[in-house]
Order: structure tokens, then sequence, then C-alpha cells
């Protein structure tokens, strides 16, 4: 693992063709043929720190096209192709609903457009591919003459599952590009397409079995342990990581023992399994809505299992995508994982209580300001640079029609519940945080308090019931807030550090420079007209250096790293809450920001408190009043 301290920029090209010959890999999927990128690292002082091939290898096939009469059934070991694979291209995408209104101004919006996919064309069912990144050392290691008792050195592989709310998403967006990490910090990164939606999570009694997305992951994982040696990689030192959705996705493996000798470290951010509008739902309801669609595509009326299942696999996706179609932020998808009793057996909650999951150990995290790109597509915001168009009204009509979901909220106490929301939320968007890192959002507005309590439920407070839970049975647990609004963002101040920004410093934009074109125009953290500030490239580095020794090493602080961060801890724990009873003995965290990092303790956790314990006692206290 190279050393951090020197860090200025990367320079990113195109391998010479005299560089390199041939790019092959053989794999379980058969030969395939590759591309390379150069990289150079600058010091400080301008001059280069070291220089590196990164080798890819693309559309990487793990499983057989999940079309025909594979479609909704799960996924198949892939076959070796005889011939030799071009794996130069992105993979198709999983195929996926529209996540945003469909109006000009939020389509042409830079902070919209990046998380879209360029290509419509590429879009298909046959879409369960990986993208493989090495290193120069690993490929070199690997592609060396062999001779007897020699053991090639094996390098650490970081397993990334992209975000798309459950339903959409790709590992060929752009913003997902792991070059650059993998040049500064030695690591094999995967990324894989998995399927989501109806086409991940269709569950029909004695049809379809529910949880292909899931599946999806695990053949995945056990293709990159299979394979691992081919590329370098260490089969034994395997992170996961993902990130909003593809976060609560991951998070199931800890509770899906099949995967466990998988992996050996997990990465969560933005997104816990604990999500309660993507928590798994019971066998009943999951074909309740299933019998749902079939019916509405024309196939529930067809007279034997066969012929239903025959129909289902051969209607027009058109008409799967409009029979699913719809977008309500708290409510994703109507398919979500399913409590199968073969892949789970239980709720991610219940699993956690019971200390049922894999200890190992783990990094989870948010931004300060998740709810915020949420509130700017909430359909609220008529211009998303004029955030005072949200009135009382329509806050109030909003959290009215989107809260329904809410498991414990039964309809006679749902307005006392919504009113003590209003409250809460009223209250604070008018004080100022003790560590000054909301400052976007100090302001009361009605915008801010969306914002605040999209975060809190959604992301935040789950998160720290997570923590909690796997503190309680595992001591190797490590919180983060990133609190630093990165300069290359389109969106508007108030914004502030909001979903997804961690990911410009995952993937290391503020370091790379004379990009030539490796990154399209439509993500403007790769703008090569912009110019980063030198803190913000410290933050970059210091950020590399704890996820690298997290790989690396099971631990962040073994690199050196400018401050220490302290592992999650509790006292005074109460496991029916999942809530420290005392704020001022609350865990610990690390404050990612480029001002300085800095340990904090107990953020959001009045909030929190409120969400994880006062709100559903008063929901079920409420619940006894009105039924006697």
């Amino acid at each position: 693992m190279m050393s951090f301290a020197v860090i200025e920029s990367i320079s990113y090209s195109k391998c010479s063709k005299t560089d390199v010959k041939e790019i092959l890999l053989e794999t379980s999927s058969g030969i395939l043929s590759g591309s390379c990128e150069f990289i150079e690292i600058k010091s400080h002082q301008g001059k280069v720190d070291a220089s590196s091939n990164v080798y890819s290898w693309l559309s990487v096939p793990y499983a057989e096209p999940p079309i025909g009469n594979n479609r909704f059934k799960a996924p198949i070991e892939v076959s070796a192709k005889g011939n030799i694979v071009n794996a130069t291209k992105w993979p198709n995408s999983c195929f996926q609903s529209t996540i945003i209104r469909d109006e000009p101004e939020i389509e042409n919006f830079p902070g919209y457009k990046m998380w879209q996919i360029k290509d419509s064309s590429k879009i298909s069912e046959d879409c369960l591919y990986l993208n493989i990144f090495v290193p120069n050392e690993a490929y070199n290691q690997n592609s060396a003459p062999q001779y007897e008792n020699y053991e090639p050195e094996t390098y650490p592989i970081l397993v990334f599952f992209h975000d798309g709310i459950f339903k959409n998403g790709s590992s060929s967006l752009n913003v997902y590009n792991p070059s650059v990490f993998v040049a500064a910090t030695k690591i094999i990164v995967i990324t894989v397409n998995y399927r989501s939606g109806i086409f991940g999570f269709l569950f029909l009694e004695d049809h379809f079995a529910g949880n292909q997305g899931l599946l999806d992951q695990n053949l995945a994982l056990k293709w990159i342990k299979k394979n691992s040696k081919k590329f370098g990689g260490d089969a034994n030192r395997i992170t996961l990581l993902g990130q909003g959705a593809g976060a609560s996705f991951t998070g199931y493996h800890l509770f899906y023992n099949d995967s466990w000798d998988y992996f050996r470290n997990m990465i969560l951010q933005s997104g816990t399994p604990l999500i309660d509008s993507l928590s798994p739902i019971s066998k009943e309801e999951a074909n309740k809505r299933a019998k749902n669609f079939v019916s509405s595509i024309g196939c529930l009326n067809e007279k034997t299992s066969f012929d239903r299942i025959s129909c289902v696999q051969k209607a027009q996706v058109e008409s799967i995508l409009q029979a699913t179609s719809g977008y309500l932020p708290f409510i994703p998808t109507n398919f979500l994982p399913v409590i199968d009793q073969i892949i789970l057996s239980e709720t991610p909650l219940n699993y956690l209580k019971s200390g049922n999951f894999k200890k190992c150990p783990l990094i989870t995290g948010f931004t300060t300001d998740e709810g915020s790109f949420f509130a700017g597509f909430s359909g609220l915001i008529k211009n998303i640079f004029n955030h005072q168009s949200i009135s009382h009204i329509d806050l109030i009509s909003y959290l009215d029609k989107h809260f329904p979901f809410y498991p414990k909220f039964a309809q006679k106490s749902k307005q006392l519940a919504l009113n003590a929301i209003l409250h809460e939320y009223t209250r604070m968007v008018s004080e100022t945080d003790d560590d000054g890192i909301l400052n976007f959002l100090a302001k009361p507005s009605y915008f801010a308090m969306l914002n605040k309590i999209i975060g809190d439920f959604i992301f935040k407070c789950p998160t720290y019931k997570f923590v909690n839970l796997m503190a309680k049975n595992n001591n190797q647990v490590y919180l983060y807030l990133f609190a630093h609004r990165i300069s290359s963002t389109p969106w508007p101040s108030w914004y502030g550090a909001t979903h997804g920004d961690d990911l410009a410093f995952l993937f290391s934009y503020p370091l790379a420079t004379n990009t030539n074109g490796a990154f399209e125009s439509e993500n403007p953290w790769s703008k090569n007209t912009h110019r980063y500030s030198e803190n913000e490239k410290k933050l970059n580095e210091e950020i590399l250096k704890y996820w690298s020794s997290f790989v690396y090493n099971s631990d962040p602080n073994l690199a050196n790293s400018a401050r220490i961060w302290p592992k999650y801890s509790l006292l005074n724990y109460d496991s029916d809450i999942g809530n420290m009873t005392d704020p001022s003995e609350a865990g610990r965290y690390i404050i990612l920001r480029s001002s300085g990092s800095k340990v904090g303790r107990g953020y959001s956790l009045e909030s929190c408190q409120f969400w994880n314990s006062y709100l559903p006692s008063l929901v079920k206290e409420s619940g006894k009043f009105l039924k006697a």
C-alpha cells in the first residue's frame, strides 16, 4: 500500500500501445481481452511520485443471462466462452424505472444527469456482469513466468454494489469509475451489476422464489473468490462496499450465511438494512403484490401454473415497467427482499437483536445533509434553486401522502404521529448545530425541515440503531459523518453535503487531473476546468488512508492517519430502543471535513431518540387509547 503523504494530483490517460501487449485474463467465464489506463501521481512539489498502469476487464459475465425461461429465476453460474471475449466495453445496465419526475428542468440538471444511464440502448435484462480493475503490481505479479513453489503476492479486493433505491442504478455509471482509487491504493476493485425492483425480487408462490437480486450478488461473490488468483487478488481479504440502497442491500449478506465465506469486511455508506421502506416483507405480502402485478399484465387468468409462468416470462418489458411504474421517495418499489425461510428467516432487526449475523469489521456512516437530494426531487420545489418555494401547507400535504408506509402508523394514530414530527422539526431547524457543520441549512425553512426529516428518518437514525446493535455483539464498528460540501457540486449552497457526495472522495475526483476524456462531461465532479482546493485534496488523501487501511488490515487506523478514528462503543445500552439513554455517553465517530477531521460524540442523537424510541412509543400507546 503506497504512502499518501505527498499526493497532489493524479493524471489519467490511456496506456501507449507500446507499453503493453494484448491484455488477457483467463477466468471461469472464458479468456477476457481487457484494456489499460496510465496513471501518474504527482507530489506537492510537482514531481512524479509514482506512475502506474491500471488494467481493466469490463462486462465480465458471472451468470447466464436472466432472460427467457431464466427471467425472475435464481441466477445460473455462467459457462466458459470458447473464444476470447472482448472485455473493453461497459456492460448493459439492468432494466429499471425512471426515478425522477419527467420535467425538462430536472432532466437537464447535472445533479440529476450524473446518476442517469446515458445510453438507453444499453439497458437490458441481459445485465449480470461485473467489472474488474487491477493495479499494475497485481497484474505484473500474476502475469510473470511461474516456477515451482512460487507464490505471487496477492492484493486485497474491494467489491462495490451501486445505489439505486432497489429498482435502478448501474455499475456502468461514470461516477463509479474506480481507476484513480486503484492506482492510489493498490487495491483491486470490482463493481457489480445485479437485478433490482421486480426483476430482482418478484415472489409468487409455486412460481418465482424471490430474492433474485440477493442471489445475483451472492453468485458474483462466489465468482470473485473462485477467480481471485487469476487477477492477483487475495480471496481472504475481500471487503464489500455498498452505497445508498446498495448499502442496504449489501448489509443483508451479514444475515445470509451462504455469503459469509466470501467477504472479510464491510463498508456501508449512507444506508443500512434497517431502512423501514426497504425492509423485507413476508411471503404472504409478497404473494399479494405479485398477484396484483400478474393480473395487471393479463397473466393471472391462465389455467395452469406452467401457463402463468410462461405468460409472465414472455411479457414485454415495457408492460412490466408500466405495471410497476411510479416513484415515491419513501416507497421506491413494491418488490423487496422476502422472508422466505431460506435466504432470510427473519427481519434484519431480529437478526441483530439475537446476535445471529456475521461479526466482521464494519465502517458505516452518512453525510450531514442526506435528505436534501431527495427534498430537491420531492415534487414540492418548482425550481431547484429556490428552496423558499415550499410552504407550510406543501410540507403537511407531503408528509400526509408519503408517511402511511411507516408500519407503526395505524390510520387512527397517523395524525398524532404527523403532529409530533412537525413539532419536533419546527423546533429543531431553528437551532444551530453544536459543531457548526450544518451552516448551509441553519436558517429555518420548510426545505430545511424536509431535508432533516428525510435524512434522519431514512439514513441517520436507522444507522444509529444499526451500529448500536452491531456494537453490542461486535467491537470492530467505525462510524463516520461526511461533513464537506464538495466545491464542484451543481447544487445550491443550502443543499450542503448531500446524498452521494462522499463518493466523489472515495473515487478520488479531487485528486484526478488531466483526465483526457476518461470521465464524461455529465459528471460535474470531473470537470477539467474545475480546481479543487488544497484542503479538499488533503481530505481526499485522508479518506483514502482510512478506507484503504481498512480494506488491507480491517482497521482504518494503520496507514499513518493524522487522526485516530475511534471504534464506536456504547454505555447504558437499551436493547429495546437501540439508543443511548445518556446522550453525553454516546458512541464516538469521525467527522470528515476539509477544515480538519475531528472526533465527535452523539451526533443527531436527540433526533434519533425521537424516531427510534419516542415516536414508536407514542403511536403504540395512542393505538391502545384509540382502541379503548
